[in-house]
């Protein structure tokens, strides 16, 4: 399993066509900024869980909800709109409904990173009592031990991007959640396919067990990178441009050749100052989106009506949910015409009392 957070209204890159005495070429783009947190889960043997998604919000709205979604797709609010311990705990309960009835033996696998949600002790001991054996990788190896990461999240991301394109191609509309959730169930089936599963699995040298697969991806030479920890406490690495980065140690190595031993030392210092510079710069521009992202949230309306307190539901049980308040608002808007008919009916008697001349013991 894995997690991964995707913006709601933001495209891929295109290519276009147009005149060679047009300098630039403009899009317009769905203007939301949301991020949403995503965990998916698939099996060895070919077997994907329904999603699991996270908005960040309150409750579960009514107006996110529609007949066309996987009734087994649950949805989720927190107030991060990040997993937590309490969200991890409730993924290990959805995960093992689903997996329990395949089981072939005595014990499951979790393979999982090493965030603290996945090692807290409410965790673990869900593990041990239900005979999943949570196995964590290593720090900074998910890129090439992780299926997901590895061959799943990239197709996922590009196929959403596309239809979110295709989507806004004649002109901008605000991606709500409810549009989210189904241009992302269209996307997931064409990203998350047998096949790419499969490939998923072999990539990482896993099914069938290979480690020379990974192995030969290991460089001993790391390019710099810069780290940062959001205010949810999730560390970000982020690596330097390759090409800024080369540049840089190119130059030096070309003025090396023509300076003393002596003068040798002075550069070197340099070069660490230009790439420590470069990585607080991408530091800056990393936080700078966040904060403009953060604002432009606090900007936007909240969607108003709910599901009461609920904070995560299947779409099974929120589509019931709907049929439940559709049945007692068409009970109430028929009490409310009876009592309007029986009214009238009153009134007109009331108004034959006054206007006709009736004996008075008529009605005594």
């Amino acid at each position: 399993m894995d997690e991964k957070g995707i913006a709601l209204g933001v495209g891929d890159k295109v290519k276009v066509l147009i005149p060679q005495s047009q300098a630039q070429a403009f899009a317009t783009m769905p203007g939301n900024r949301d991020w949403v947190s995503l965990i998916e889960c698939i099996s060895g043997s070919r077997f994907q869980l329904p999603p699991y998604i996270i908005f960040k919000g309150k409750q579960v709205q009514r107006a996110w909800i529609t007949s066309r979604l996987n009734r087994e797709t649950v949805i989720r609010v927190s107030d991060s709109g990040w997993t937590n311990s309490d969200i991890a705990l409730d993924w290990l309960s959805h995960f093992n409904s689903y997996t329990k009835p395949r089981l072939q033996g005595i014990y499951r696998i979790l393979i999982l990173d090493g965030h603290e949600s996945h090692v807290s002790l409410p965790f673990i001991e869900y593990c041990e009592a239900h005979k999943i054996v949570p196995l964590c990788l290593p720090p900074h190896s998910t890129h090439i031990l992780q299926p997901l990461d590895v061959s799943i999240f990239g197709p996922l991301a590009k196929a959403y991007k596309k239809r979110l394109h295709d989507t806004a191609i004649y002109g901008a509309l605000a991606i709500t959640k409810k549009e989210f959730l189904e241009i992302y169930q269209a996307a997931r089936s064409e990203a998350i396919s047998s096949s790419n599963i499969a490939s998923a699995w072999r990539a990482t040298g896993l099914i069938p067990y290979d480690p020379s697969t990974v192995l030969s991806k290991i460089q001993t030479e790391t390019l710099p990178f810069a780290s940062l920890t959001n205010k949810d406490g999730i560390r970000i690495d982020i690596p330097v441009s390759p090409s800024v980065g080369e540049r840089i140690n190119g130059v030096i190595d070309l003025v090396l050749q023509g300076v003393t031993p002596l003068r040798s030392k002075a550069l070197h210092n340099l070069q660490d100052l230009a790439l420590r510079t470069l990585a607080d710069k991408v530091i800056l521009q990393r936080m700078n989106t966040e904060l403009i992202e953060k604002h432009k949230r606090q900007r936007q309306g909240k969607e108003k009506t709910s599901y009461g307190k609920a904070r995560v539901l299947s779409v099974q049980e929120a589509l019931q949910k709907n049929q439940e308040r559709e049945k007692k608002e068409q009970a109430e808007a028929l009490k409310k015409e009876r009592y309007w008919i029986l009214r009238g009916k009153v009134g007109f008697a009331k108004k034959v009392l006054n206007e006709l001349p009736l004996e008075t013991d008529l009605f005594v």
